[in-house]
Formats: C-alpha cells, sequence, structure tokens
C-alpha cells in the first residue's frame, strides 16, 4: 500500500487543498476501482488513515481510496464551500487526470465516516450516474474504537464481497 498526499487548486473552491490517497501495489489492467471516502466533521484528509486501520483492511485488495479534505464542516451545508460539486465532480477528474483508476462510474464509489458519511449519500443521489454505491459508517459509539470496527466491516464487504 502507497500512501500519497496530492495538493491541488480547486476552481470551485478557489484555493489549494488536499487528498490522501492509498494506492494498492499491484497494477490493475484498466485503472483501479475506487472509494472517495469522506472524513467525519472537525477533521481533514488524514484522520482516517491516522485513527482507524483502513490500510490493513486494504492491504490484499486492487481498491484505491481517496480522503479528501473536507474542512470542518458537514460538507452539503456549507452554501459558500461547494464540497458536493468538488467531491462529485472534481476531485473525480482530477484521480482520472493523474492516477491510473477507472474511467467506469460501475468501478467507482463514494463513502464517509459520520458526518462524512451522511453527506456521501447526499452526493451519491444527486450523482448516480457517477458512483456505483456508497457506504456510510455511522457507529453506535461515537469513539475512533467504534470507526474502526464498523469501517473494517464496511470495507471487508467492498474490497472483498463478503
Amino acid at each position: 500500500m502507497i500512501s500519497v498526499r496530492l495538493s491541488y487548486h480547486s476552481e470551485y473552491l478557489g484555493r489549494q487543498t488536499s487528498v490522501t490517497l492509498l494506492i494498492p501495489k499491484k497494477k490493475i489492467e484498466g485503472g483501479y476501482s475506487y472509494l472517495v471516502l469522506l472524513h467525519p466533521k472537525g477533521g481533514d484528509h488524514t484522520v482516517i488513515s491516522r485513527m482507524t486501520s483502513i490500510e490493513r483492511y486494504l492491504e490484499e485488495g486492487d481498491l484505491m481510496v481517496a480522503m479528501p479534505d473536507g474542512g470542518t464542516g458537514d460538507y452539503l451545508d456549507d452554501p459558500y464551500l461547494p464540497y458536493e460539486d468538488i467531491m462529485g465532480e472534481e476531485l473525480n477528474k482530477k484521480l482520472e487526470h493523474y492516477f491510473c483508476v477507472t474511467r467506469d462510474s460501475q468501478r467507482r464509489y463514494i463513502g464517509g465516516l459520520g458526518e462524512g458519511g451522511k453527506a456521501a449519500e447526499g452526493i451519491y443521489r444527486e450523482h448516480m450516474e457517477d458512483y456505483a454505491g456508497f457506504i456510510s459508517v455511522l457507529p453506535e459509539g461515537g469513539t475512533w474504537r467504534d470507526y474502526d470496527l464498523a469501517l473494517e466491516k464496511k470495507m471487508r464487504q467492498l474490497v472483498y464481497g463478503g
């Protein structure tokens, strides 16, 4: 697993933004399937990889994960920061341009933890043509351990089909 931090100028934000990428070691014909994974409120693009074992869950798979910086808000509630458009359009174009990812929307997913999961569902519903599905990780407890356990279950389903 390779971890990469991509910083780029967002046309929608009018400023630099960042995304952490987890890229499988093995090459995939036709490009990697990928998951755009949104962090919970108050986090940033690094928090999921720092606070969970997501890299371990992806070790043997061929799924690339992109964890964009969604700021400290709720993604969809700020009329001045169009995160829905960034996650639903701009980020996909950046990934397709700079990395070997699929252009097939049936191999593309969006998901998130906590508020990021709620936002992922909203983005998926607005951009269904761009994604095969979404995952939402909303654990019963509010600790990072609870998030990690719930994320492991979802990632195993997505990566390994079971």
